[in-house]
């Protein structure tokens, strides 16, 4: 349904995880959870996309690695804060990326995304 009005909470809001795929194609869906994540993965992600975008849609993405350094591609139209990495990058083995998505509009080029992953 439709609210409208302030929402006022003192607690946090709470939101289902929602596990996806840990190779090939994976799409994040900005109408599910808001917090997803991959299973370690177990090989390359050769495309990562969004799918059901529309201005104010969101989803924080973890991206779990096992032990060997796996490439991700992502999609080409996104637009970057912070430092962009290469399309094609490497996520080196054992370590743990976390990348937000942000839609401002209901296209793959109205995303605006961050990524960040521990030393």
């Amino acid at each position: 349904g439709t609210m409208t009005g302030a929402i006022v909470t003192n607690k946090q809001v709470e939101t289902t995880l929602v596990t996806l795929g840990t190779s090939g194609t994976i799409t994040v869906d900005l109408s599910s959870s808001m917090l997803q994540t991959t299973g370690t993965l177990t090989g390359n992600i050769t495309s990562l996309v969004t799918s059901n975008r529309s201005a104010g849609r969101s989803a924080t993405l973890r991206i779990i690695n096992g032990g060997t350094n796996r490439t991700i591609t992502y999609s080409a139209s996104w637009r970057w804060v912070g430092t962009q990495p290469a399309s094609g990058f490497t996520l080196d083995a054992n370590k743990v990326g976390i990348l937000t998505l942000t839609a401002f509009g209901t296209n793959e080029t109205d995303i605006i995304a961050a990524w960040a992953v521990e030393p």
